[in-house]
């Protein structure tokens, strides 16, 4: 008798393994009951909510709680054609929650305003993107290497505590560039069109990430035709908001609630001289102790010199990713405060930096030098235990003004210091528990190039 060995499972498993692991986790710690702690994320919800109950975007005419929303503390513009006030915000963060909207009144019965369709599709878009990371780095990499890398992602940044806890334009983003990848990954071009198209729903100067993949492939390969497909198609979808954004704000512009385009933002932006300049604007970006991207997570210092060593090894849409993600976050200090508001937990504006730059980090792991194999495990531990205790308890919030004298996580521990013993025991335990596995040679191993990879997708 023919002893038959279980096949192992294949991608699409595993895919949907990944999914519902970080669906549930988010789901159950995204803000479904705070509505007002940033007017950004209620603004949004409020016109989802009213599209969904009415057909109509219009806030003239709200009942009920919604209208002290409206008056108090919702972002509102008005339709250029009839002068109706519309809610303010980009198309896509209220077009994505629109269908939960629906749901909650139709399927539930509920009819006072609530935030949670919004947290509960922001949560599940971020799974969505999560997961599609996973599966671009399955391409390369094996199934633990490629879930350790989403792991950390996930759950180690503010992709979690920022992304999916309520319905930010980067929620759209970085499921448009997660999409990208493993797209660009399958070779699949119109799906990576249409992947960039619904970034640019999130945020519209994304463009430069889109077009940074489209074009960076064509030149590595000397093909024209991923940069054909991919612009026509997010071309395509950039289109539809033009559409949408005509129908609420009567204008074609497809920004929406924004007023003005990116690039008469960048022109005309007082943010270069009300933040100190564009300079002390990027630099509040990467080191500010409320909203720096390498406070929060200091881990991308020492991955630099191995994506450094390993740069030539990386797929050539990997390396667009991070070209793309640098031109985007140069712009985006242009056009915008550093700070991007109040009300969240970690960063908003090194988001897409941080996706773009993932892929090329978890390739080039290997390459780490001795002393940055034994900084990683206790240093990502950490950023573990912070990003987890933010996203699963509200306060701290670190206001505008306050960005050079305070952190979230610090105003925590201040206010129940046992927060902070958590903290440590939790980082403690993620580091044991990885010490005490084989899975610390994923990082100590030194493997050649390309000698993780998966060389048949049949599996």
């Amino acid at each position: 008798m023919t002893c038959v060995s279980p096949r192992p499972a294949g991608p699409r498993v595993w895919g949907v393994l990944v999914f519902l692991l970080f669906a549930v986790l988010y789901v159950a710690s995204a803000s479904q009951d705070r509505v007002t702690i940033n007017n950004d994320v209620s603004t949004g919800g409020i016109g989802a909510w009213r599209i969904a109950e009415t057909g109509q975007p219009w806030l003239d005419d709200a009942q009920g709680e919604l209208t002290s929303m409206v008056r108090d503390d919702t972002w509102v513009g008005s339709n250029a054609d009839n002068g109706r006030p519309v809610a303010s915000r980009s198309p896509g963060v209220v077009a994505a929650s629109v269908p939960a909207s629906l749901i909650a009144q139709r399927v539930l019965g509920q009819d006072d305003f609530s935030p949670a369709p919004q947290a509960v599709t922001a949560a599940l878009l971020t799974a969505a993107a999560v997961t599609l990371l996973f599966l671009a780095l399955r391409t390369r990499l094996s199934h633990p290497r490629a879930l350790l890398a989403t792991v950390v992602f996930g759950c180690a940044t503010p992709v979690w505590s920022v992304a999916a806890n309520a319905l930010w334009p980067h929620t759209l983003t970085i499921l448009g560039v997660t999409g990208m990848a493993w797209a660009s990954s399958q070779r699949r071009w119109a799906l990576a069109g249409l992947f960039g198209g619904l970034a640019l729903w999130g945020r519209l100067h994304a463009t430069l990430i889109v077009a940074a993949v489209g074009l960076g492939v064509s030149v590595y390969r000397r093909q024209v035709r991923p940069v054909i497909v991919v612009g026509a198609l997010s071309l395509l979808a950039l289109s539809l908001a033009s559409v949408w954004s005509l129908w609420v704000y009567g204008s074609w512009l497809p920004s929406g609630g924004y007023g003005a385009n990116p690039l008469d933002r960048a022109v005309n932006s007082s943010y270069r001289t009300a933040e100190g300049g564009y300079l002390s604007n990027l630099a509040g970006l990467l080191v500010s102790p409320g909203f720096g991207l390498l406070v929060w997570t200091p881990a991308l210092v020492i991955c630099v010199p191995a994506v450094v060593r390993g740069w030539r090894d990386c797929p050539d849409w990997a390396k667009s990713l991070v070209l793309g993600g640098l031109a985007y976050t140069l712009f985006q200090v242009r056009i915008n405060t550093f700070t991007g508001g109040q009300g969240f937990y970690g960063y908003r504006h090194g988001l897409e930096l941080l996706v773009c730059l993932t892929p090329c980090i978890a390739f080039s792991l290997h390459r780490a030098g001795r002393w940055a194999r034994a900084m990683l495990p206790p240093l990502l531990a950490l950023q573990f235990a912070v990003i987890a205790l933010g996203s699963v308890f509200d306060g701290g919030f670190v206001g505008r003004e306050r960005a050079w004298s305070a952190n979230a996580f610090v105003l925590i521990v201040r206010e129940a210091p046992a927060i902070g013993v958590l903290a440590v025991l939790i980082a403690a335990g993620v580091w044991l528990a990885w010490r005490s596995t084989t899975a610390q040679t994923w990082l100590t191993a030194d493997v050649p190039a390309h000698q993780d990879v998966v060389r048949s997708r049949s599996d």
